[in-house]
């Protein structure tokens, strides 16, 4: 890592925890709010690779005292609300397609902001069994929720077998066609 990117990251990483610092005094609330910010950040980082802009704010209202349950909601949420813009940006794909590529993305985007709020508290020095506890509980009430978003959004999902039939036409028409398993069987 350059010296400039090394610099820039610090940097980064101050003003994220003077920010923070400042919006409250108890200091779990302060490492649940990092790892919010972190989190944000990086989802934000992951999408703007694809889409070129930043979908997620991460502004807080002052005053602000998350639980890990709160903080959890809404990095769900926020996803939940920006994934119909992100389907919408894709229309040459396939919906599954779509939510799979999406949710790896959040996914990663959690997973590398808690570590980075993780390393940012080891710093520190600011990481005791408390806030290691409840970043451990918002870390996984995400992911939790990420994955129950998952499976209750269903598109029609059709076997692959019948979407090739669909596409060459109808099944009956092509009477001693192979199936897909038969044509696959070579490779």
């Amino acid at each position: 890592m350059s010296s400039l990117i090394f610099q820039r990251k610090v940097t980064h990483e101050f003003d994220l925890l003077q920010q923070v610092c400042q919006s409250t005094s108890n200091h779990v609330s302060q490492a649940l709010i990092l790892v919010y910010k972190t989190t944000l950040d990086e989802i934000n980082e992951l999408l703007c690779q694809e889409l070129e802009e930043r979908l997620l704010d991460n502004t807080l209202d002052a005053g602000w005292e998350p639980t890990a349950e709160m903080v959890a909601d809404r990095l769900v949420n926020m996803a939940i609300e920006i994934f119909s813009f992100y389907l919408s940006a894709h229309p040459e794909l396939n919906e599954d397609v779509v939510l799979e590529r999406f949710m790896n993305q959040i996914t990663e985007g959690v997973v590398q902001g808690v570590a980075e709020a993780r390393e940012i508290l080891d710093g520190v020095n600011s990481l005791d069994e408390e806030t290691e506890s409840q970043i451990d509980q918002a870390f996984d009430l995400t992911l939790e929720g990420l994955e129950n978003f998952r499976e209750s959004f269903s598109f029609d999902s059709i076997d692959p077998e019948e979407a090739l039939f669909n596409e060459l036409g109808d099944a009956e028409d092509y009477e001693g066609t192979l199936s897909l398993d038969e044509m696959m069987a070579d490779y």
